[in-house]
């Protein structure tokens, strides 16, 4: 036998055995080569009751839903924030102290008439007498007179909400206009009472104090 014989011989027999190396893992389980099965420890049968596959290296099962979290009590109420009633009743005074102190000799005391819906019942009828009275007295005056208010600050002196009462003190910068068009500028602090009347505050009462000349 020649060199080149012995050696091609030796070629095919090296190919052969590298063919059946793999023919041999080919034909071997899915997932079974080079892995060592692990002893019965009982955990099939633990895991074949719970219905789940155990982690060998945790012993947990891998399957179970994760701890739950405390939700939140979906029937907890929201507690709404609480309206700051002071800023509210500084806005309803100072707006109502320059409707009611602002008017003409000439508009029939709309000043007056047109804030009814926020007075109490005592304010309304105040009011009402109050133009009756003035009316009758013919204090409407020919020449014309007007006087402009127009609020600067305003102050709660008072505020109790389970009693529904409260006063607030609006200064007002008061612009007097005389019937030969002469002007006269000053400051006025009104004092102002509420009630709460069916949940709303109204105006119980308005009384002007004294006037302090501007500069």
């Amino acid at each position: 036998m020649s060199r080149r014989t012995r050696i091609i011989l030796i070629i095919a027999a090296l190919l052969l055995l590298v063919g059946a190396i793999i023919a041999y893992l080919l034909l071997q389980p899915r997932g079974s080569a080079g892995v060592t099965a692990l002893p019965d420890d009982g955990a099939t049968d633990i895991n074949r009751q719970l219905g789940g596959s155990l982690d060998r290296t945790t012993g947990a099962n891998v399957n179970a839903a994760a701890p739950s979290q405390p939700a939140a009590d979906a029937t907890t109420p929201v507690v709404p924030a609480v309206p700051d009633e002071s800023a509210a009743l500084k806005r309803l005074a100072a707006a109502f102290a320059e409707r009611f102190g602002s008017f003409s000799n000439q508009s029939g005391y709309e000043n007056i008439l047109d804030l009814r819906s926020f007075m109490s019942p005592a304010m309304i009828k105040w009011a009402d007498k109050y133009v009756a009275d003035a009316t009758a007295a013919g204090a409407v005056r020919a020449e014309y007179f007007g006087m402009v208010t127009r609020s600067v600050s305003s102050e709660v002196l008072k505020l109790d909400e389970t009693a529904g009462i409260a006063k607030i003190a609006v200064t007002t910068q008061r612009r007097e206009i005389a019937p030969n068009g002469g002007e006269k500028l000053y400051y006025q602090v009104i004092s102002i009472d509420f009630v709460k009347t069916d949940g709303t505050w109204k105006v119980d009462a308005a009384k002007w104090g004294d006037k302090v000349n501007s500069g």
